[in-house]
């Protein structure tokens, strides 16, 4: 073996990306930047709900360097379609009545009426970003306010003003799941139910880059530029609104600052800098801001659920019997339903609850259109079943840990069916409980907990049995091409937009081939270059892209050994391959990866290629997680002292990687507990505007994250892995709130709180010292 670092599955490689991210070589959207473009700048509706009476562009299409001034006129006079919900396509829903639910139609430019406040409404192309800017502001919108809701639970009350005329009651969907009547019947019989209300707020999603489109014609093709977890899905979508074939989009991504969801869409922007492309024969660029992304990026969670969960005597489960009420927006983004019904799974938890049902309702609002946000309803369907219990504990007795315990899923249960969709197929959760109350020191809890009130403090402790359902569905591609030189291009489906693929599907691959990690190079993310891709979401990509990139080495290997043995003479049985290197024993005889390709194909190398899917890819990553927190009586302050998590994420790639995953989403599951909210005012306009008003966790709110490892391998997939990327937020949600309402409790307070910011941990004191 000669030169590099040698990494396989397993080994905590450094990323191999952070070096250009560190040294500030990263290429951004914001980055992309060609000779001759063109700059767009979008009108945004001002009003929550109301009916467009004219649109005056005539000062600013004069002004200088305006090159044109676009409205939806201009799109439908030219054909282009509106943006599909693909979700509805591949689940489709129904209404109260049985029919089926259509998406309504959203254009890239407000047709007509405009329902949420920032809707694009006019696009403005000039010369320059100022100019752009400048005209924008010139556009003159004469709008006819209409009633709006803004709110969920407003938008859901009977008599509340309708978002679209064809949904009276404000109800795009409803779904039932579950048997409700053998739940029904067996709360009826239970000796204890426990209640709990869980409203989740609504999130931005707030990716460091804001998104950016770069839309060009080329070789008279539409080519885009911007960061998407989909490129292949997103192209065939722009292809469909374009009403072209899918050959005639071409969609390159590059680096991102984060996507958590939010990136999976194809938005307005996309389209219309790819038209205005072809319509002014020039590239068009637009980059968003942050104030444009409060006003305009689809946003996460946004619900509220309510659940019961029956309990025998002893304290056994009998039945859990869950109501969700949902936000969609005003329109259905391309996956938006989704988060409200499709990991109810997940409310099953680690439990034996022989039966389980969920009602969901989903709502249209007068605001930006929700997606998949980071877990897309497994974070919030743990935090139910984990609250329910604390309450059963608190309510009539029980030690909330022994209570798990006795109600807890065992290794030899396994496979197990739960009470609601889910059938694991392994893990061991009893272990991961005691190694995390373990590491969080129970045994001193309570001298903790008496340390702190002698301080004047509250000390809460949480904790929270995480599992969630990953990977379960489409497939994922790779491939493999080696230079004569003796250099592999792993080329995958699955964008990065910082889960370190670069790194971990190296190692996987460097692994088989007997390669040091800087002998691969790396492509993603160019639907010319990438034949076909599904994308990175749903924790899926060590799963689906690390088993296709496993598949691809294997390939490789065996037509390396099938070229070998043509060179050598030999049968492929009596060649081995072993470190990279091709061995003939008898003859002593052995040949490099560079010099076979350089023999292959006519010295042109050698190629393979895999997709890997299956027809049960669910895997089941788990944990447990621990938060403590001191709440001041006085102020309402929360302080985090301890956090600990132990993960079950199967075969890790690399555990250095996962980890940062799991820091990454256990921030983020904190922030919705203490800090971030999405708010709207009575008249509809987001007073959450920038990060002067929504408070993003920052490192000095946090306190030391531990993360230990209790890996139990799944049969599933050929590396074993369970998926990770979701895995801190499914767990910190639900820990978080435990210990905010643990440390309440004692003061009275019943109420779920989110976000337990001061102000509101306060008034809650207040409320339940003064009786009220």
């Amino acid at each position: 073996m000669s030169g590099g670092m040698r990494f396989g599955i397993g080994a905590r490689a450094s990323r191999v990306e952070d070096q250009r991210f560190i040294t500030g070589k990263g290429h951004f959207g914001d980055d992309v930047t060609v000779p001759g473009e063109l700059f767009a700048e979008i009108v945004h509706a001002e009003v929550p709900a109301g009916r467009i009476e004219e649109i005056d562009i005539e000062a600013a299409a004069a002004m200088p360097g305006v090159f044109a001034v676009f409205t939806a006129a201009d799109l439908k006079a030219d054909g282009v379609g509106v943006i599909p919900c693909t979700g509805l396509r591949a689940r489709p829903l129904e209404r109260a009545d049985g029919s089926v639910v259509e998406a309504p139609p959203r254009h890239a430019l407000a047709d007509g009426a405009v329902r949420y406040v920032g809707e694009p409404v006019a696009m403005v192309v000039a010369e320059s970003r100022a100019a752009a800017r400048d005209a924008a502001e010139a556009v003159m919108v004469t709008i006819e306010d209409r009633p709006h809701a803004a709110d969920l639970m407003m938008a859901a009350a009977e008599g509340a003003p309708a978002v679209w005329d064809d949904a009276p009651d404000n109800t795009v969907f409803v779904k039932n799941v579950g048997d409700h009547e053998a739940v029904d019947a067996a709360l009826s019989g239970s000796a204890h139910i426990s209640r709990v209300r869980l409203p989740f707020q609504r999130l931005a999603m707030s990716p460091m880059e804001p998104r950016t489109a770069h839309g060009s014609i080329e070789d008279g093709r539409y080519v885009l530029r911007c960061g998407t977890q989909a490129p292949h899905a997103a192209g065939r979508v722009l292809a469909e609104i374009l009403g072209v074939s899918t050959e005639g989009v071409r969609l390159v991504t590059g680096d991102m600052g984060g996507a958590f969801g939010m990136r999976s869409a194809v938005f307005p922007e996309m389209v219309l800098v790819l038209w205005a492309a072809r319509k002014l024969g020039r590239p068009v660029k637009w980059t968003g801001t942050r104030s444009a992304h409060f006003l305009t990026d689809d946003m996460g969670r946004d619900m509220v659920m309510e659940a019961e969960l029956g309990l025998d005597a002893d304290g056994n489960f009998t039945a859990l019997k869950v109501r969700n009420t949902a936000a969609v927006g005003a329109y259905l983004s391309m996956q938006g339903p989704l988060p409200a019904f499709v990991n109810l799974g997940g409310l099953a938890g680690v439990y034996r609850t022989p039966v389980i049902s969920a009602a969901v309702r989903g709502v249209y609002t007068n605001t930006v259109p929700t997606a998949p946000y980071r877990g897309a309803g497994r974070p919030e369907a743990i935090a139910c079943i984990e609250l329910a219990i604390d309450e059963a504990a608190r309510q009539f007795g029980f030690d909330r840990f022994a209570l798990r315990q006795r109600n807890m899923i065992k290794p030899a249960d396994m496979p197990f069916q739960t009470g609601l969709a889910y059938k694991y197929d392994c893990g061991d959760f009893p272990a991961a409980m005691a190694k995390v109350l373990d590491l969080a020191d129970i045994a001193a809890l309570e001298a903790r907990r008496s340390d702190a009130a002698a301080r004047g403090k509250l000390l809460g402790f949480g904790l929270c049995m995480a599992i969630e359902s990953t990977a379960g569905f489409l497939d994922e591609s790779a491939s493999i091409a080696m230079a004569p030189g003796g250099r592999a291009v792993l080329g995958m489906g699955s964008a990065n937009h910082g889960q370190g693929h670069e790194t971990a599907m190296r190692q996987v691959v460097g692994e088989t081939l007997g390669l040091p990690l800087d002998a691969i190079d790396y492509a993603m993310g160019d639907t010319d270059e990438i034949a076909h891709g599904s994308g990175t979401f749903g924790s899926r990509s060590a799963i689906f892209g690390g088993s296709a990139a496993l598949e691809a080495a294997r390939a490789l290997v065996a037509k390396g050994l099938a070229q070998a043995a043509a060179l050598f003479g030999v049968e492929p049985a009596d060649v081995r391959f072993d470190d990279g290197l091709f061995y003939q024993d008898s003859s002593n005889r052995s040949l490099s990866w560079a010099e076979l390709a350089a023999e292959a194909s006519g010295g042109e190398g050698l190629s393979a290629e895999a997709r890997w899917s299956s027809e049960d890819a669910s895997t089941y990553p788990n944990g447990a997680h621990v938060v403590e927190v001191e709440i001041d009586r006085e102020t309402g302050a929360a302080v985090l002292t301890r956090y600990e998590a132990v993960s079950d994420a199967g075969t890790l790639l690399n555990p250095m990687i996962v980890e940062g995953q799991i820091h990454g989403g256990v921030v983020q599951g904190l922030g919705q507990v203490f800090s971030e909210a999405m708010v709207y005012d009575a008249s509809g306009q987001p007073v959450s505007a920038s990060f002067m008003d929504y408070a993003m966790p920052r490192a000095d709110d946090l306190c030391n994250i531990g993360v230990a490892h209790a890996s139990v391998p799944t049969a599933k997939n050929p590396i074993g892995a369970k998926g990770a990327g979701e895995a801190g937020t499914v767990g910190a949600l639900g820990a978080g709130l435990a210990a905010v309402a643990d440390a309440l409790a004692p003061a009275g307070v019943r109420e779920i709180l989110m976000p337990a910011s001061p102000g509101r941990v306060w008034e809650a004191i207040e409320a339940a010292r003064n009786g009220k």
